[in-house]
């Protein structure tokens, strides 16, 4: 919108719509000159990758793919890269903690440091193709014991899944890269991390859960067996959101997101107390007076993002959220409200993906939306 103050560059949109499936497919002409595109561009570059969908685990709640084009000492890897993340109890306590920053709010080094130190025990996986076929065909446990041994691990032990080498590895605070992190955030002090290599079909997967790789390989076991057809599409970018695969860490991030309601329900309270204050509005006062007294006096109309009602208690002089009580009273739940329009959504749309592409004279952006049947 800034650099769009005068003239418009030209935008298409094409919409679909059916029982399965909404899907916007967005040509904008030319590229906006943004730094995440930019970056994404480098990163990228022109070529695309042929992505099948179908490769999607189910257990994944996020899975993001780009085309991977490096150069210099690199050009052996690519032209794919992916980061997934899985399902699972680490996420529960990610929630669970950022929920308790808000309550006792820490300094920015504690919660970076924080937030580092919790990675290593999230269902994490990382991924790259592996073009030069040298690569594939060596000893591929050695390869994985010396990237190991690069990052100067005190303890590596193979564990084989369906005769697929996969190695588990210990860095201890002595390993390269605990060194350099506790060095570069101070405070930090991670002792150890535990993560798992696998080189399978053309790609090396690094994982803090080993189960995820152990999902890569069934499926693409079963995937050989089937015969299954690939139905790809070119992308340059690809990010795939399924909130129906939160299964172990569902409870945990509703719980988070009715925090996250919360906060932003209950200083609205405030909002509406000033226009009862100044007499603007009683407790008689029908729900049309109150929307153009806030739309006239504050300029817009403050409301709950669960669609939870406001009203004046008199006899206290405040303002009650019916759900999520007053300033002087907080209510808290543990979960969002079954009848909320987040609650709505989560359920109706299981899965969302988004595919970029760039071209010569712009991008193309396409948005597929599953519905639930």
């Amino acid at each position: 919108m800034q650099l769009w103050r005068q003239f418009f560059d030209p935008v298409g949109i094409r919409l679909a719509l059916d029982k399965k499936r909404v899907k916007a497919e967005v040509y904008v002409l030319p590229m906006i000159s943004n730094e995440y595109y930019n970056q994404l561009f480098r990163l990228s570059g022109r070529d695309t990758h042929q992505f099948d969908p179908k490769w999607i685990s189910p257990r994944s709640l996020a899975h993001f793919t780009i085309a991977f084009n490096p150069q210099g000492w690199f050009r052996a890897l690519g032209d794919w890269a992916l980061v997934r993340i899985d399902d699972g109890e680490g996420l529960a306590n990610l929630s669970e903690w950022w929920v308790k920053n808000d309550l006792v709010p820490r300094s920015q080094d504690e919660l970076r440091n924080g937030s580092i130190a919790k990675i290593p025990l999230l269902p994490l996986t990382a991924g790259v193709g592996i073009r030069d076929p040298q690569i594939v065909q060596a000893d591929k446990l050695e390869l994985m014991r010396s990237i190991a041994s690069f990052l100067r691990a005190d303890s590596s032990k193979s564990l084989d899944y369906k005769k697929t080498p996969i190695l588990w590895s210990r860095l201890g605070k002595e390993s390269f890269l605990l060194t350099y992190l506790n060095q570069i955030h101070e405070n930090l002090k991670l002792t150890h991390v535990e993560f798992y290599q696998m080189i399978f079909d053309n790609g090396w997967y690094v994982s803090f859960d080993k189960q995820a790789l152990h999902d890569i390989i069934d499926r693409a076991i079963e995937r050989k067996q089937k015969k299954a057809r690939a139905e790809t599409v070119p992308i340059n970018a690809s990010l795939y959101i399924a909130p129906k695969a939160a299964k172990q860490s569902a409870a945990a991030l509703r719980q988070y997101l009715e925090w996250e309601t919360h906060k932003r329900a209950l200083p609205n309270n405030a909002l509406w107390g000033i226009l009862y204050r100044a007499n603007l509005l009683d407790e008689k006062s029908p729900a049309s007076a109150k929307r153009q007294a806030a739309l006239r006096f504050l300029g817009f109309l403050p409301v709950s993002p669960d669609d939870a009602a406001y009203r004046y208690d008199a006899a206290r002089g405040e303002v009650v959220n019916l759900r999520h009580g007053s300033l002087r009273q907080p209510k808290l739940h543990d979960t969002i409200a079954a009848d909320s329009p987040l609650a709505g959504l989560l359920d109706q749309f299981p899965t969302l993906r988004v595919d970029l592409r760039f071209r010569e004279d712009g991008f193309h952006s396409t948005i597929t939306v599953e519905r639930k049947p």
